[in-house]
């Protein structure tokens, strides 16, 4: 009796830790050992462990963590996960889980409905086969809460894609958005749902969905604190919209095919910015020239094939403009030849730049400037050259470059 009543008094002690205690013992655990303990003591497990998920990629997490690796076992264990777990977590990624794994079964959309919203403030949906009506449910649970949505490469069930009138539906159940990110709904038009979007906004990314000037225009008018705007220009941005200080991020690709260069007049619309990616297709000598006047530019990256400045001259020039920026920190430079080889010979004339990553087809000749004088001289602090044109640089100017790192930041 004696003995019984130690082991009983033993348990209550242990049971008794401060749940810091016990989530660094269950951290030592394997996750097998962790579910079985959960099915002996939940209220432990769920104080010490499941409540610590604050973000939860679920794919990720039940593959790198659990071993799952097919498809008809994904969906009972993300039910679980989400179970145990959901009325804890702050930001929820749902991404398809595997090549040959799409939807989700009936248990994990009841689990979703059912166990997550009580402290979700993320949601990002990507490459899933969705129900419609449970989506429907799904967003109209969660979304008083919400302050980021990320919707990417939806697909909806017995029904076309994503529309317009179907996003108007979701964005009226988030009034609260801070960040709404839809990428790659060709079929949602901005101009039909800039009226939903919530005033809030303070990020908006569209990219992969049509954009016209004054669709921008209608935007920016309406979310008067948007600080960040990304989207892909699929049809010529000639005009000034206004002036617009807030904004501070504008990242800009490119549709496919397109060719007609961004207006330095349109970029002038935002005075302010102080991060600008470009696609290097839609930058002309003229737009980069321009930049000159951002006196607030932080960064700067050109991206993606097929440069409009492939001219000497011309890079001469947009170099002389950049060199004048006097808070230009981080420049990115891809697939350049011509400009990445006139900023290698002229970064000593830049006075604030700490991050270059260029990649061209670099060979010897072209890294000498990297010993000059200048160069040790200059306010870099990382340097990042990469080849395109074949495998690797050649032998002698990969040997030449590891030579100078080493002995500039090593």
């Amino acid at each position: 009796m004696e003995s019984a009543q130690c082991s009983s008094i033993d348990g209550s002690c242990l049971l008794g830790l401060p749940t810091e205690v016990w989530t660094k013992i269950l951290g030592w655990l394997r996750r097998r050992d962790i579910l079985n303990m959960d099915a002996a003591c939940p209220e432990l497990v769920d104080r010490a462990y499941w409540s610590q998920f604050k973000k939860l990629d679920l794919a990720s997490f039940l593959h790198f963590e659990y071993g799952i690796d097919r498809p008809e076992r994904f969906d009972k264990a993300a039910s679980y996960v989400i179970r145990r777990a959901g009325s804890h977590v702050r930001e929820l990624a749902l991404r398809r889980f595997l090549v040959n794994e799409y939807g989700m079964g009936n248990s994990l959309e009841t689990a979703l409905l059912e166990s997550s919203g009580e402290n979700l403030r993320s949601l990002a949906i990507e490459c899933r086969l969705l129900d419609w009506i449970w989506l429907v449910k799904f967003i109209n649970h969660i979304g008083a809460k919400l302050r980021l949505l990320s919707l990417s490469c939806i697909f909806l069930r017995y029904c076309d894609s994503l529309t317009s009138d179907k996003m108007i539906r979701l964005l009226e159940s988030c009034p609260n958005l801070h960040t709404f990110h839809l990428c790659f709904h060709p079929d949602v038009n901005l101009s039909e749902i800039s009226s939903a979007l919530p005033t809030s906004l303070i990020s908006l990314k569209t990219n992969g969905c049509p954009v016209v000037c004054r669709d921008l225009l209608h935007v920016l008018k309406r979310c008067s604190n948007l600080s960040t705007l990304s989207f892909t220009c699929t049809f010529p941005m000639h005009s000034r919209l206004g002036s617009f200080p807030n904004l501070q991020t504008l990242q800009i690709d490119g549709a496919i095919g397109a060719n007609q260069p961004i207006h330095a007049e349109f970029i002038g619309s935002f005075p302010n910015v102080r991060r600008l990616e470009i696609a290097a297709a839609l930058a002309s000598r003229e737009l980069i020239c321009s930049l000159a006047a951002f006196t607030q530019l932080e960064k700067l990256t050109l991206s993606g094939a097929h440069p409009y400045v492939s001219d000497p001259e011309h890079a001469t020039e947009c170099v002389d403009a950049l060199s004048t920026l006097p808070s230009l920190a981080s420049l990115d430079v891809e697939r350049n030849d011509v400009l990445a080889y006139e900023l290698v010979a002229r970064i000593c004339d830049f006075r604030a730049l700490e991050n270059l990553n260029l990649s061209f087809t670099a060979v010897t000749r072209d890294l000498n400037a990297l010993s000059a004088c200048g160069f040790r001289s200059c306010t870099l602090r990382s340097l990042l050259l990469r080849s395109f044109s074949g495998t690797h640089m050649e032998n002698k100017a990969t040997q030449t470059l590891r030579h100078l790192t080493a002995e500039r930041y090593l």
